[in-house]
């Protein structure tokens, strides 16, 4: 089960799925790929927001996966590392926070 591994392990596990099952595509595919996604999640919430349905859980997690997929095979068509991405932003975020935080004690 892909649950209990690393972001990287799981980066991999779709470039290879990817290699085995699918042509690779530019990278604008992708993006355009999970704007889509993106989209179909956005009407989840517009339908329920304006009364229409009430869209269950099991839904909403179904398009935030297919958003996350197109957020590995973006990735992966660029060469770049999610994991090591991801714990340079935070680090950045973490800088941002502790600067705002002094600023508002001073």
């Amino acid at each position: 089960m892909l649950i209990n591994l690393s972001l990287n392990q799981i980066q991999e596990f779709f470039k290879d799925f990817e290699r085995m099952h699918y042509k690779r595509q530019e990278t604008l595919f992708y993006i355009i790929s999970l704007i889509a996604e993106l989209g179909e999640l956005l009407h989840l919430f517009k339908d329920e927001r304006e009364g229409d349905t009430k869209v269950s859980k099991k839904r909403k997690a179904e398009e935030l996966s297919d958003v996350l997929i197109y957020l590995f095979r973006i990735a992966n068509s660029l060469d770049i590392r999610l994991d090591v991405a991801l714990e340079k932003k935070l680090e950045k975020l973490k800088k941002r926070v502790a600067r705002n935080e002094s600023r508002t004690k001073s």
